[in-house]
């Protein structure tokens, strides 16, 4: 690999989900071997366009992005602080659909470091952001054995050509997956690793190479072996698995290449999440004239009242709880539903529906971005709170903590001066739990961290 440090960008077009205001960020990173005192950090990012100011640029439309990048040594030491900026032109169309992937490379000295990213709407001052803070580990590839380098997480690899690819890489054009999600829309998991030094000292003609995915409970539910010749002594691993047909949930990848005679090995392995919903969310309610709500709640169903009442006991008083629980006949319900979104509308400012309306496109929201294995996501914690709260002023993510589990931290600046509350993966499935908040009348844990130890 070529000594550089460069941008790459590029603009994709994807259905994903969106959060009200603030621009999503993903980070993923690899490193790979460069020199014999430095390694190449890789950092992907993938950073989504609908809010992001749109603005006129030589005639077209365009959207700008600030991407800040901050890393620190083990001795919280500022190694650099940078700031990238990011156009590109888009389509009416097509702006609320799209989302830089990018890379970044730097040449570093092996260790352990802490990176923070940050982004935000360039044409905007003060814009809201995503922050995301992990822990990275920068491996200085031994030259006395054979070695893998880290895996990089694709949702394309193909044979290309084309050096001047923004991705190009080893004979191959390499797009990333920062978010490591795959499933409906990805039902391929690609992958990219190198394999060095393969010719010194050899215990045999070939090594074994094994990819090997996990399940959440370390049982394997797919893996591949094949000999790799030691003729030549550094080679490039890429290839993809179908992961179609699996459930959702938290897996890992694995790869493992073996000398069986001198009976060394090596291991790199990747966290991935699969996510493949049973329906999707429909439920959309536009807004309207009193006169049409009350003509909406008249056709609908029984159970179409019960399941809004329950995604609406959030902020549902004790009294109305109790009466909607004695209620039996159909249209009493109805009516029941009618008056209950008449009272919370008149009780806030603005158009009469915006208030409904903007309640439930966060509980769809909340489905889209929180549902888990057993629970659709206006039932999970992050749910509840997205839902009462509203979109944090900030998020910060740590998802790779070498001695925790993985846990974020809600900010909302408006609430009481400034709350917090902090959610933890604690069962390895991405439903994140709440675990403290400082907002008055929720719950309150000052320990919770003890909660995220590895154990």
């Amino acid at each position: 690999m070529k000594k550089i440090i460069v941008l790459a960008v590029l603009f994709l077009s994807q259905t994903i989900a969106f959060s009200q205001s603030r621009i999503d960020l993903d980070i993923d990173y690899a490193c790979f071997a460069l020199d014999s005192s430095q390694s190449m950090l890789e950092l992907y990012y993938n950073l989504y366009t609908r809010k992001l100011t749109k603005f006129e640029l030589n005639g077209h439309t365009a959207i700008s992005a600030k991407l800040l990048v901050a890393l620190q040594d083990s001795l919280h030491k500022p190694l650099f602080d940078k700031n990238y900026t990011i156009e590109a032109n888009v389509t009416e169309d097509s702006v609320g659909q799209q989302s830089f992937i990018g890379r970044l490379q730097y040449a570093i000295k092996p260790g352990k470091y802490f990176l923070q990213a940050a982004v935000f709407d360039a044409k905007k001052a003060g814009s809201q952001s995503d922050t995301i803070k992990q822990n990275l580990a920068v491996e200085m590839f031994k030259s006395d054995r054979f070695a893998l380098s880290d895996i990089q997480l694709a949702s394309s690899v193909k044979s290309s050509e084309d050096t001047s690819s923004m991705f190009y890489k080893n004979t191959y054009e390499v797009i990333p997956n920062p978010s490591m999600v795959f499933g409906t829309r990805l039902p391929a998991l690609f992958y990219y690793c190198e394999l060095y030094n393969l010719k010194v000292n050899p215990g045999t003609e070939y090594l074994k190479l094994e990819t090997i995915l996990f399940d959440s409970q370390n049982k394997p539910v797919m893996k591949k072996t094949k000999l790799v010749p030691r003729s030549n002594d550094d080679i490039v691993e890429a290839g993809a698995l179908n992961i179609s047909k699996l459930s959702s949930g938290s897996y890992t990848f694995a790869i493992v290449l073996v000398d069986s005679i001198k009976k060394i090995g090596v291991m790199q392995s990747k966290k991935i999440y699969l996510y493949f919903p049973d329906r999707k969310d429909t439920a959309i309610l536009a807004k309207a004239e009193d006169n049409y709500m009350a003509s909406e709640f008249a056709v609908m169903s029984e159970e179409e009242l019960n399941d809004m009442f329950a995604q609406s006991k959030y902020i549902a008083k004790k009294d109305e709880i109790k009466k909607w629980a004695g209620l039996s006949d159909l249209d009493a319900k109805r009516k029941f539903m009618h008056q209950f979104w008449s009272v919370k509308e008149k009780s806030v400012e603005g158009n009469p529906g915006d208030y409904k309306r903007k309640y439930f496109e966060r509980v769809a929201y909340a489905n889209e971005k929180f549902s888990g294995l057993k629970r659709k996501g206006w039932q999970s914690d992050r749910g509840r709170v997205y839902i009462v709260y509203g979109e944090p002023s900030e998020i910060e993510r740590f998802p790779n903590e070498i001695d925790k589990k993985p846990y974020e931290i809600w900010h909302y600046n408006s609430l009481e001066g400034g709350a917090e509350f902090m959610f933890g993966d604690l069962n390895g499935f991405s439903e994140y739990q709440l675990l403290n908040s400082t907002l008055r009348g929720e719950l309150r844990d000052d320990n919770w961290m003890n909660r995220l130890q590895q154990l």
